[in-house]
């Protein structure tokens, strides 16, 4: 995007002149504070990180980076911001006064972080179990195609981004687990989010957000066949899905959310420790795929 371009012009044009592409780190500061105000959270976030990276040994950049993350909803991210600043402070030279503030202020944020895990240890637990494979394993003798799922076995902080009011945004974090099941012939996942790490657009039921998927691959079709059920509005879904050049593409079979719209569902990017998921819908008009929703999931055990 423009601010992308931007940014990028800034960094190749700092190279040759240095001494007139050098904004200062309160100006930098300042421009991201203005955006957070303004609601554009990619936009503060992009702005933040840039100042970070002129500045890394300021604690004050992480700060305010963690600070816009939070309001983001990525709390996971904000956590590891605030430990950053705390880590930084007794070799910053810096005011006692504003050390102080950063100091409380940081400590503060992780307290009130901790009150609500970020990875509900008590639901990953009754999920998977306590036993030497918690997230189970593999049958010898069920299809290889299996692993194809089998391999994101483990927990994982996942953070939403939507397509909303013409731009993206980001935030929301949520824990998706994942384990084999059926004595290692399929592969089961739970979703769990807080409610107040909803998107402002989702209804409110004064409930955290549970989903579960149970997929098995079915060699007779060649396919995964998988059932979606979710306690939000005690709905289900059900897809197939197949694997083409390294990514899933799910295909809804029945949905009960906008059953009439063409739509797929794509992990890709897929590593030990990331993937990215990504829901698209297909325009009539234009004939092409668009992606309206995007998770960013890293692993985290």
């Amino acid at each position: 995007n423009g601010l992308d371009a931007a940014i990028s012009q800034y960094h190749t044009r700092k190279k040759d002149k240095a001494s007139v592409y050098n904004f200062a780190e309160s100006e930098l500061n300042a421009l991201g504070y203005r955006l957070l105000g303004e609601e554009k959270l990619d936009e503060a976030i992009a702005i933040l990180e840039l100042n970070n990276e002129q500045y890394p040994d300021s604690p004050n950049t992480w700060d305010s980076l963690a600070e816009a993350h939070l309001k983001a909803g990525d709390r996971f991210t904000a956590r590891k911001l605030y430990k950053k600043v705390l880590a930084l402070l007794p070799d910053a030279q810096i005011d006692a006064q504003t050390k102080k503030a950063l100091q409380t202020g940081a400590a503060g944020a992780l307290v009130s972080l901790k009150r609500k895990a970020l990875v509900p240890t008590a639901v990953v637990r009754d999920f998977t179990g306590i036993s030497e494979h918690p997230f189970g394993t593999l049958h010898p003798d069920a299809p290889p195609e299996t692993e194809q799922f089998g391999q994101l076995a483990g927990v994982w902080h996942c953070v939403n981004h939507a397509w909303f009011n013409g731009r993206w945004v980001s935030g929301w974090p949520a824990t998706w687990a994942w384990k084999y099941v059926l004595d290692g012939f399929a592969v089961q996942d739970l979703w769990f989010q807080h409610e107040d790490n909803f998107p402002p657009v989702a209804p409110r039921r004064g409930r955290d957000l549970s989903g579960t998927n149970l997929r098995m691959y079915n060699p007779a079709l060649g396919k995964w066949e998988m059932t979606w059920f979710a306690n939000g509005a005690n709905s289900s879904s059900y897809f197939t899905a197949t694997f083409e050049n390294g990514e899933i593409i799910m295909i809804p079979t029945h949905t009960s959310v906008n059953p009439k719209q063409k739509s797929r569902i794509i992990f890709s990017n897929i590593t030990k420790d990331h993937f990215d998921w990504r829901r698209e819908v297909y325009d009539e008009d234009k004939k092409e795929w668009r992606t309206t929703s995007k998770i960013t999931a890293t692993r985290v055990q």
